[in-house]
């Protein structure tokens, strides 16, 4: 079987036994995953985050702008004027505008660190997207899964019981022993405990979407099967690549090691002097002062000691640094190997699906022939059971697999990620 009919085999599998209910339009798998994202709690506590690292964002970006504070007072007195002796009461006005000089060095610092910090959240955001996307796909594959195990154990059921009723028949007609219909009885009841199986499965596969979706655990799901095959690269080489620049691991990595640089550049102006510009206007009865005085000035405002606390926040800032690289290093490393491992598992899934595929049509074939020998009176009952045993095991095998290609192919998606949006 070449790939574009593994591929059309695929979907053919994904495009039968779909679910359906009463006057529900089926849904695609796309919009399975996007209700997922839209009402799932963890996405809207990662997008609240990210608000608040914007608005942090902009505060940083205000402190490079002019800051202006008013700040005035108003007061009454009473004193004593010494020649001529005399009680004077007066009353005293002043107001003064205060302007701080920016510290651009650390304001521009400040605004780096808070926009590497708005990077992680977007990039945690964009991971729990992609972990929703993941889960919800790998859900609906579940269930497909469980769908399709259950048609088969019907219909193998079915086929045991065909073939117990033609036992019967052979016996009456004294073509066979009555010791056959025991035998074929076996693959009855065993057929009819993996209905129920396969049933509870389905079952829970759909809590378990449903889950998901926020709806109902029991409520009713109706997928319009379509083609959701995910694109990957064709070499291992080509998927570590686009994972190391855009994967969600290395980017939060990066952010953080950006936050950190920043943050030294911060602690590194701890020291720096402060300055202002002050404007104080004052208007007083006072007889033996101005009755009006305005005075511009310059403020200073220098740390001389500290106990060398600035030095070991320094120290720290630079050991934070240290460790975000390190984190950076480490999270390509892991990545590296996660997505290798990944294409591993879509290529030996792939192969596992063409193989069980393959078994599935000789087994399909092989109970075909046994049936018709059976009928023709060339073979026991127990020959068409073993065929029958190895089809039905043959066509759970193919299931399985078909549905761990497309799971795998969904993880692979999920490592090399596509950024932020």
């Amino acid at each position: 079987m070449g790939m574009s009919e593994f591929c059309m085999a695929v979907l053919v599998a994904l495009s039968h036994g779909s679910v359906s209910s009463a006057g529900q339009a089926p849904a695609t798998v796309e919009s399975l995953v996007a209700e997922a994202v839209k009402s799932n709690p963890t996405i809207v506590a990662a997008k609240q985050k990210v608000a608040e690292a914007e608005s942090h964002l902009a505060e940083m970006q205000g402190h490079r702008k002019l800051q202006l504070a008013l700040t005035g007072s108003a007061s009454g007195s009473t004193g004593q004027v010494a020649q001529p002796v005399s009680n004077q009461s007066f009353a005293t006005v002043a107001a003064s505008l205060v302007a701080p000089v920016p510290n651009f060095a650390r304001s521009s610092a400040e605004a780096d660190q808070a926009a590497a910090n708005v990077d992680v959240v977007r990039v945690q955001l964009y991971r729990a997207l992609l972990d929703v996307r993941f889960r919800t796909t790998s859900a609906i594959f579940e269930l497909r899964r469980a769908e399709d195990a259950a048609v088969i154990a019907q219909q193998n059921l079915d086929q045991a019981v065909r073939q117990a009723d033609d036992t019967k028949t052979r016996i009456s007609h004294g073509d066979l022993p009555a010791a056959d219909l025991l035998k074929a009885q076996v693959p009855v009841a065993q057929n009819r405990a993996a209905l129920t199986r396969a049933t509870a499965e389905s079952r829970i596969a759909r809590q378990n979407l449903n889950d998901l979706l926020q709806r109902d655990l029991n409520a009713p799901v109706s997928i319009n099967e379509r083609d959701f095959a995910i694109e990957a690269p064709k070499a291992p080489a080509d998927a570590v690549v686009i994972a190391l620049r855009q994967g969600v691991d290395v980017a939060e990595a990066d952010a953080a090691v950006r936050a950190a640089e920043a943050n030294e550049r911060i602690v590194r102006r701890v020291r720096d002097p402060d300055f202002g510009f002050q404007l104080t206007h004052t208007r007083t009865g006072d007889p033996t002062a101005y009755s009006y005085l305005s005075s511009l000035a310059l403020t200073v405002s220098l740390p001389l000691a500290d106990g060398g606390v600035a030095r070991e926040q320094a120290r720290q800032a630079r050991l934070q640094t240290d460790q975000a690289r390190t984190a950076l290093k480490l999270a390509q490393q892991h990545t590296r190997v996660a997505v290798e491992q990944a294409m591993l598992n879509v290529e030996t899934d792939k192969a596992n699906a063409e193989a069980t595929a393959e078994t599935e049509s000789i087994a399909r074939d092989s109970l075909e022939k046994s049936r018709q020998a059976f009928a023709a009176g060339l073979t026991t009952t127990r020959d068409v059971l073993d065929a029958q045993l190895v089809y039905s095991q043959a066509r759970i095998e193919a299931n399985a697999a078909r549905y761990d290609y497309a799971i795998a192919q969904a993880h692979l998606r999920q490592l090399i990620g596509g950024g932020p949006a």
